[in-house]
């Protein structure tokens, strides 16, 4: 097996689609030896902010010398980006390894029990086994989607964080912020330490019950704020702290962070003009991100690239950007989820847009329309960013 027939394989069970339960992951796990068994678990859940955060955390505690594994996703460009230990990516040669091996025991679980493991389930298995092989001492897992049913949470967390919670995802999780929360709060295992961000009423006396079920202990991190990566870091900082049972310095601090970069996460691309990638495709990450951006950038007009996910809230993520904007321009990513143009364009009436399917085209106008004094927003979902960054770095 080489590199691309690892992917293709992996890339075929997102046909299963997204799946609730953990019967499949615990049959492979088990399989498996329960590698997840082999180390300590740091957990971060919530609607925005879980890669930061998750992130953050792993360079925190990587700097302290001890030997990290990080699960994030998703991906822009491969699976590799998914999984690190101390800050490396494993390898193709790694990954195929693990595929190959992995792919008779995937077939045995799904044959008895007549269900195909998901790709989510499949991936965070195989990084499991990837951390025990690589004798780590802890694993910094970020949830996919929730917490109750997602395979991340099989891992036994120590310490569990909850970013925030808005609606997100509402089809599966629920349709109120107390539902969500419920979902994610159940990341709070027997005995764990909770480190929270500022949640809404609902929310907060949702996990706080959820505590004091599991007999948790229970931190709040930080009040409401406009500097999101500000939050984000306070979480971590006190996740890897109570980790540690120790206060850390701000200098180790501010050197595991210093040259920690998070791609399609408010990414800086380019100056003069401003070019800043996001993956930003929810209304309350919209608006995190818009109060971030006129908090640390100064400029004269924002011109706006969007192309958003027919299956999300794209509405309301487009009003909350279009607000913002000088000038929209209306495009299409390459994903089959991608909204068509036209259909976009129609929450932009009323306002100065053009209309232009084609991201790479976009971007030309965009930087022909721009002064270097202006900022150009590239946004609307991580296909999105991944596709721009592609143009943006040729």
């Amino acid at each position: 097996m080489n590199f691309n027939q690892a992917i293709s394989y992996l890339d075929d069970s997102l046909d299963f689609g997204i799946k609730q339960g953990t019967k499949r992951i615990i049959a492979l796990l088990k399989k498996l030896g329960d590698p997840q068994q082999r180390y300590h678990s740091i957990i971060v859940t919530g609607t925005n902010g879980k890669t930061s955060t998750t992130k953050m955390i792993g360079a925190i505690l990587s700097q302290t010398g001890l030997k990290v594994g990080v699960y994030t996703s998703p991906h822009l460009y491969s699976y590799c980006e998914r999984i690190e230990v101390n800050g490396a990516q494993i390898s193709q040669e790694e990954l195929v390894a693990l595929v190959d091996e992995i792919k008779p025991i995937i077939k045995e679980v799904n044959v008895e029990l007549k269900d195909s493991l998901s790709n989510f389930e499949i991936v965070t298995a195989l990084t499991f086994y990837y951390f025990a092989k690589k004798d780590i001492e802890v694993a910094v897992l970020e949830v996919g989607m929730g917490g109750r049913w997602d395979a991340t949470n099989i891992a036994d967390a120590k310490v569990a964080v909850i970013t925030n919670v808005t609606l997100d995802h509402t089809n599966i999780l629920g349709e109120t912020i107390a539902e969500i929360a419920r979902e994610k709060s159940y990341v709070i295992k027997e005995g764990s330490q909770a480190v929270v961000g500022s949640l809404e009423p609902e929310a907060m006396r949702v996990v706080s019950n959820r505590v004091k079920d599991v007999k948790a202990n229970l931190i709040v991190e930080g009040e409401v704020s406009d500097d999101y990566m500000a939050q984000n870091k306070a979480l971590a900082i006190s996740a890897a702290e109570f980790y540690l049972q120790k206060s850390l310095d701000n200098n180790s601090i501010n050197q595991a962070l210093k040259d920690l970069t998070i791609i399609a996460r408010r990414e800086l691309i380019g100056l003069n003009p401003t070019i800043i990638v996001d993956g930003s495709h929810n209304e309350d990450g919209a608006r995190q991100l818009i109060k971030s951006i006129k908090q640390d950038f100064t400029y004269k007009k924002a011109i706006l690239i969007i192309s958003v996910y027919k299956d999300k809230d794209y509405l309301n993520v487009a009003k909350v950007f279009k607000d913002f904007a000088d000038l929209s321009i209306i495009t299409q990513n390459n994903s089959e989820r991608a909204q068509e143009t036209s259909v976009l364009a129609q929450a932009f009436i009323c306002s100065d847009f053009i209309a232009e399917p084609s991201i790479k085209n976009a971007i030309e106008i965009a930087r022909k329309k721009a002064t270097a004094d202006d900022l150009i927003l590239i946004t609307g979902s991580f296909a999105t960013a991944a596709e721009a960054r592609l143009c943006l770095l040729e």
